[in-house]
């Protein structure tokens, strides 16, 4: 019954997850982007970014951390991602987040050396 739970619960944060990325797609497509000053765009991608290495490195430190002071229950088969170890969750965790940095990143890369008005 879990991995049935599980499953479900992962297609449907997939489903949203694209139901999502559709729709503000259509949104920035249906916007005028000419009338915002560059700075507005700059900045808040220059946050994101920012934002995104803080929560990356609190996901690193908390790895860490767990590990120095709960290694057992940090390694053990207790709840993990469709019944993996706390460890191998972390580390899909930690992937997802590293990848959503550099992807901010290079957004922020990007906005930056942009010639918008």
């Amino acid at each position: 019954m879990r991995w049935i739970l599980a499953s479900i619960t992962l297609l449907l944060m997939m489903a949203g997850l694209i139901a999502t990325a559709v729709s503000v797609r259509q949104v920035i497509g249906s916007s005028d982007m000419t009338s915002h000053q560059r700075l507005w765009f700059t900045s808040s991608s220059m946050l994101l970014a920012g934002s995104m290495s803080v929560v990356a490195l609190g996901v690193l430190a908390w790895g860490w951390f767990a590990e120095q002071y709960a290694g057992v229950a940090f390694h053990a088969r207790n709840g993990g991602f469709f019944s993996s170890t706390n460890f191998a969750s972390w580390v899909g965790s930690l992937v997802l987040f590293v990848a959503a940095t550099v992807m901010s990143i290079r957004g922020a890369r990007s906005a930056l050396h942009s010639k918008a008005a």
